[in-house]
C-alpha cells in the first residue's frame, strides 16, 4: 500500500510537470517529456517509494506549475495561483528543509521581475503574501509535532542544527564537492546524461530561452548548495530529475504533436537503450528486495499476543509497521507505553547517529553487532531462552565497565550503550549471516539456542553490501 500511495503522489507531480512544459513551452516538448521521463530507469524505480524526497519532488512540480508567469515574460501576477503555489512551496519545506535553497531562488527571482516588469507595490504584495501562508503552513507543522512530542518542537531548526551546523549526517558517509557534478547527476539521469548535462550547460550560458535558462540557474544553484554538505545521495537530486530530463528533450526536437513523432524525434539508439531498460525497470521495481516486504508480512501473519521478534540486519533493511501492521508487538505489558523499534515485543539492530559522543571512535549498534556477530549474540543474550519470551526493555540496557583490551571493541567502548536483549519467538536475518562466524557460526549458535528455520524468502538476484546478501531467513 505505501508503494501505490507513493506511485500516485509520483504522478501527480509528472501530470503538473507535464502540464507546465505544456503551457509553458510547447505541447509536442511536454510528450516527448513524458515519454523519456517515463522511462526513465532511475526515476521508475524511486518515484514509487515513500521516501520524503519523492514527496517533495512532487509539491515541487505543482508549485511550479502555479508560479508567476513573471519569471520569464511581462504577464501579470495572478493572485490565487500564487497563493497555491505558495502553498506547495512551503509544504514543501515542512517536508524537506533543504528544498528550502530552491525556493530561494525563486523567490528572490520572483521579486526581482516584479520589480522590472511590474511595480514595487506588486513585490511587497508578494512578499505579504509570502509570509502569511509561510507562517500558516509551517506555524502548523510546529503545533502539529509539538501536540505530538508534547513539547515545542521546531522540526525545521533540528533539521538545520542536526544536518548542517553539527553535521551529523556525515556519520553515513562524506563524498568530495563535486560528487553531484560527477557521480550524482550522471546516476539519476543514466542514457540522459550526455543530452542533458550538454543542454543544461548551453541553457545556463545562454539568455534569452525562456524558461530554460531560469531553469538551469535553478538546478546549478541547488546542486551547488548541496555540494557544500558533506554526506551526498543521489535521492538528494530527486526534485531537479523531472528538470534535467526536460534539458535532453530541448535537443529532440520533435515535427509535430503527435505522440509518433515525439517518440520518433528521439535518437534510435537512445529508443533502443530505453527499451531495453524495461526488464530492468520491471525486476527493480516488483522483485529486488522482495523478501525485505515479504517477511514483514509474513510476521503479521504469525503476530499474536506471545509473539516477540528481533531483527538481525543491517538497520533499516525492512519497513516497520507500514507492512507489520501488528501494534501489540510495540507494547510493552506492564505499563501499556508505545514503544518502537528498540524495544518491546518487536525491535531491530538500530544506527543512530553520535549525538553525544565523539564522531571519530563513534559506533553504531549495528556496527558492535556486524563486527562480531557471534560475540554480540553471546555477551548480550541470556546463555538460555527463556520459554516465557519477556519483551525487552532499555530499563534492562547496562553500561560496560571500565576495559583493559585492546581489541576494536575497547576503542568503541564510549559509544556502546550496553545493549541487552531477551530471546523472541522468531529471529529474522540475511542468509549471508549465516555462515559467519569462528570457531561457531551464527547458524550453529541458533540452533543451540533451539532455533530451526521457519521460512525463506528470496531477497534479490545481487546486493552491492554483504551484510544484506542472500535471502531473507525467519527462525523460530
Amino acid at each position: 500500500m505505501p508503494s501505490i500511495q507513493q506511485a500516485i503522489i509520483a504522478w501527480i507531480g509528472d501530470m503538473y510537470f507535464f502540464a507546465y512544459i505544456r503551457e509553458v513551452i510547447s505541447l509536442r516538448l511536454a510528450r516527448t517529456w513524458f515519454i523519456i521521463h517515463g522511462l526513465s530507469l532511475y526515476w521508475t524505480y524511486t518515484c514509487t517509494r515513500p521516501f520524503s524526497n519523492s514527496t517533495e519532488a512532487t509539491l515541487f512540480c505543482i508549485a511550479l506549475y502555479y508560479w508567476p508567469r513573471a519569471l520569464d515574460t511581462g504577464h501579470k501576477t495572478a493572485w490565487m495561483p500564487f497563493a497555491k503555489a505558495l502553498l506547495a512551496a512551503f509544504t514543501c519545506v515542512l517536508f524537506r528543509p533543504t528544498s528550502l535553497v530552491m525556493w530561494s531562488f525563486l523567490g528572490s527571482k520572483l521579486v526581482i521581475d516584479t520589480l522590472r516588469y511590474q511595480s514595487l507595490r506588486v513585490a511587497l504584495k508578494c512578499l505579504v503574501l509570502a509570509m502569511l501562508i509561510g507562517v500558516l503552513v509551517l506555524g502548523g507543522g510546529f503545533l502539529l509535532d509539538s501536540l505530538y512530542f508534547g513539547e515545542a518542537t521546531w522540526t525545521i531548526r533540528n533539521f538545520f542544527v542536526v544536518n548542517v551546523v553539527c553535521s551529523l549526517s556525515a556519520h553515513y558517509g562524506e563524498n568530495v564537492w563535486h560528487w553531484y557534478f560527477t557521480v550524482g547527476l550522471p546516476s539519476v539521469l543514466t542514457l540522459l546524461a550526455p543530452f542533458s548535462m550538454f543542454n543544461w550547460w548551453r541553457s545556463l550560458r545562454v539568455l534569452g530561452q525562456g524558461p530554460f535558462h531560469s531553469l538551469a540557474v535553478l538546478c546549478f544553484w541547488t546542486i551547488s548548495a548541496y555540494s557544500f554538505l558533506a554526506h551526498k545521495e543521489a535521492r538528494f537530486l530527486q526534485p531537479v530529475v523531472p528538470i534535467m530530463h526536460l534539458f535532453a528533450v530541448q535537443l529532440f526536437r520533435p515535427l509535430s504533436d503527435s505522440w509518433k513523432s515525439c517518440w520518433r524525434s528521439i535518437p534510435k539508439v537512445l529508443r533502443y537503450l530505453l527499451i531495453s531498460q524495461v526488464p530492468i525497470t520491471l525486476y527493480v521495481t516488483m522483485f529486488h528486495a522482495h523478501g525485505q516486504i515479504a517477511v514483514m508480512q509474513y510476521i503479521h501473519s504469525v503476530a499474536s499476543p506471545r509473539t516477540s521478534v528481533g531483527f538481525l540486519m543491517p538497520c533499516h533493511s525492512t519497513p516497520w509497521q507500514s507492512h507489520m501492521h501488528a501494534r501489540n508487538l510495540e507494547v510493552l505489558d506492564l505499563d501499556n507505553k508505545l514503544v518502537s523499534g528498540d524495544e518491546g515485543r518487536a525491535w531491530f539492530i538500530t544506527c543512530d547517529p553520535p549525538l553525544c559522543h565523539d564522531p571519530s571512535t563513534y559506533w553504531s549498534q549495528t556496527d558492535f553487532f556486524l563486527e562480531d556477530p557471534v560475540k554480540y549474540l553471546t555477551e548480550r543474550f541470556p546463555s538460555k531462552v527463556d520459554r516465557s519470551f519477556p519483551p525487552m526493555q532499555v530499563a534492562h540496557f547496562r553500561a560496560p565497565g571500565p576495559s583493559n583490551k585492546t581489541d576494536v571493541f575497547a576503542q568503541h567502548i564510549s559509544s556502546d550503550q550496553g545493549w541487552r536483549h531477551t530471546w523472541p519467538t522468531h529471529l529474522v536475518m540475511y542468509s549471508s549471516l549465516l555462515d559467519v562466524g569462528l570457531p561457531m557460526t551464527v547458524g550453529e549458535l541458533l540452533t543451540r539456542r533451539g532455533y530451526r528455520e521457519e521460512k525463506r524468502f528470496w531477497n534479490a538476484l545481487w546486493h552491492p553490501e554483504k551484510e544484506r546478501q542472500g535471502d531473507v531467513v525467519v527462525f523460530g
